[in-house]
């Protein structure tokens, strides 16, 4: 559904192509190779969605790239998993 291409500063940019106000919507995306390029492009899919009114997102993440980093391996390092939940939410995603 929605379109995508390139500007020369960004890899993609997305435009829904219909009406999305009040409806459920569905996104598929895993987070595999190239994994900043997949996780960026569904944050950008989810924020055009929740833009364009959608009643509730759903994110369908078949492969969550994050999820061996689910806890801290030692002092001043980050959960990389729980960061990008964080964003997946903010972004949009009503469900995970």
């Amino acid at each position: 559904m929605p379109a995508s291409g390139a500007f020369p500063t960004w890899k993609f940019f997305v435009e829904i192509q219909r009406t999305v106000r009040g409806e459920d919507m569905f996104v598929v995306q895993p987070t595999s190779f190239p994994t900043n390029d997949n996780v960026m492009e569904l944050l950008v899919i989810l924020d055009a969605l929740k833009r364009s009114s959608a009643k509730r997102i759903t994110a369908v993440i078949p492969y969550y790239a994050m999820r061996a980093r689910n806890r801290k391996s030692g002092p001043r390092t980050p959960i990389s998993a729980k960061l990008v939940a964080n964003l997946i939410s903010v972004a949009g995603a009503t469900a995970c």
